[in-house]
């Protein structure tokens, strides 16, 4: 596990993703949240501003409060270790943590990286509350390309295991959608009309 921000190096076009659905992606959600999933290159990273601090609130709840890591600038502006410790400082219990294409957790990570990630929210005094990934969408298991499917499953069975070494018991899967609002060309998944019997793609 690094202590400074990775400077992506997957591509889009090389996960199979489309010129369309790039800038699609990237209307809706920005090109540095992509980078951060490991679907673009990312920019280089200006030097992060100094950051006050803050309190977390002293009324306390039987309910635990967890937050998710994209609400912080992770990881072009700020580092795993700085965005955990600002959880844990602004009164967070847990963090929901993202999968991505590279990164700390990612298929480069190894088991003992993927380790080390856990163990250091709960140095820090967080809970890992889940996992979950952007990846789904680009990737989703019931995307018409036979490849694209073939990956989420991958993606997928690397992040059960992501979640075991994380010690976390909930892993959030997007099994697939009917409709993506980003993408509207978009046919993200085949369906059997009920009349003619031949698989036909669903509207978009």
């Amino acid at each position: 596990m690094t202590e400074t921000p990775r400077q992506s190096s997957a591509t889009a076009n090389a996960g199979g993703l489309s010129r369309r659905e790039l800038l699609a992606y990237s209307a809706a959600f920005g090109s540095s949240f992509l980078a951060a999933q490991g679907l673009v290159a990312a920019e280089a990273a200006p030097a992060p501003a100094p950051r006050p601090v803050r309190k977390g609130s002293s009324k306390r709840y039987d309910m635990k409060k967890s937050i998710n890591l994209w609400a912080l600038p992770y990881p072009k502006q700020m580092t795993l270790k700085e965005c955990l410790e600002l959880c844990k400082e602004a009164g967070f219990d847990g963090v929901e943590l993202n999968y991505a294409l590279d990164g700390d957790l990612s298929p480069e990570a190894s088991e003992k990286q993927i380790e080390a990630v856990g163990r250091l929210a709960r140095q820090i005094g967080l809970e890992v509350s889940g996992l979950c990934s952007f990846l789904f969408w680009p990737y989703s298991l019931t995307h018409q390309d036979p490849q694209r499917r073939a990956r989420g499953l991958e993606l997928a069975e690397k992040m059960l295991r992501a979640a075991q070494l994380l010690q976390t018991p909930n892993l959030l899967v997007v099994p697939g959608a009917v409709y993506v609002p980003w993408l509207r060309t978009s046919r993200p998944c085949p369906v059997r009309s009920p009349t003619s019997g031949p698989r036909r793609p669903c509207a978009g």
